[in-house]
């Protein structure tokens, strides 16, 4: 089974890439995923709600790029996407085998989009940049969310602008 944890760092990086369209919802880029010189770890998160890709470097194993493929059902919710970020921070790292995790449910909120894995719940949060993490009890990765201008969530959702 895939588990996606979370790996205690001083300060994780910002992203060096946060881009939104109508056809890639999202894509994160990490400035690891731009000197890779072998092939990344995927890890997919697939459902009838859509489909998540996760790159992961090959040698330790962190995060260096998350991309919301598709998105066929988005629920929307008119409050705005509010967390408190867990002081210990923490950034994603991936272990074990590449099975797929579940992706339960993608929601579009006026200054975010969240997406959650599986049924367990967010016990914390943490940030890099605009993409925060959400953590289950074992610490592993449950949730994300990217901060997203009006103008952002336009371009993902035309019908919303």
């Amino acid at each position: 089974m895939t588990t996606i944890v979370r790996a205690i760092v001083e300060a994780a990086d910002e992203p060096d890439l946060v881009e939104f369209d109508p056809y890639v919802p999202v894509t994160v880029r990490w400035s690891a995923a731009f000197t890779l010189g072998q092939r990344p770890t995927y890890r997919r998160a697939r459902s009838d709600v859509g489909l998540v890709e996760l790159k992961f470097h090959p040698a330790s194993g962190e995060l260096i790029e998350l991309v919301v493929v598709s998105v066929r059902h988005w629920r929307s919710s008119e409050s705005l996407w509010t967390f408190v970020s867990d002081p210990e921070g923490g950034f994603p790292a991936c272990t074990t085998d590449p099975q797929e995790l579940g992706l339960l449910s993608a929601v579009a909120h006026p200054n975010a989009m969240l997406v959650q894995f599986g049924l367990a719940d967010v016990r914390s949060w943490t940030s890099s940049g605009p993409i925060s993490f959400g953590w289950g009890l074992d610490d592993s990765l449950v949730a994300f969310s990217a901060a997203w201008t009006t103008a952002e969530r336009g371009r993902v959702l035309p019908s919303a602008s």
